[in-house]
């Protein structure tokens, strides 16, 4: 189950995980499950916009433990922008435990030619 519309959380195991994904609209749309153990955090995400799947794992432990939704910020911004040709520049801010928010906006195509490894820094 897909949870559907603005105040609708969670559904079946899965999470509205928008706000990790710097994007609005399609691209904007993130279904997925966050889990935590001793020293250990994860999460897997479906992108229905970018029919995309990622899972990320850390194995570093810090009292907010932003750092699987920063990672994945990060990452599926990336991936988007080596899909559709252009860079992608990403910002993410911590907002209690496991929570944050990833900013994005997108580059002029010219600074991805000249420059396309800077999506990842």
């Amino acid at each position: 189950m897909i949870p559907r519309g603005p105040m609708h959380f969670y559904g079946l195991g899965t999470f509205n995980l928008g706000m990790l994904t710097g994007n609005r609209g399609k691209y904007g749309q993130a279904y997925g499950h966050l889990g935590a153990t001793y020293g250990y955090q994860s999460i897997a995400v479906y992108f229905p916009g970018a029919e995309l799947s990622m899972a990320v794992a850390t194995n570093i432990e810090t009292d907010q433990q932003p750092q699987p939704s920063e990672a994945l910020c990060y990452a599926y911004n990336g991936a988007l922008g080596v899909l559709h040709g252009h860079a992608i520049s990403c910002t993410f801010s911590t907002s209690g435990f496991f929570g944050g928010t990833c900013k994005c906006q997108q580059k002029l195509d010219q600074e991805f030619r000249q420059q396309p490894l800077q999506m990842f820094i």
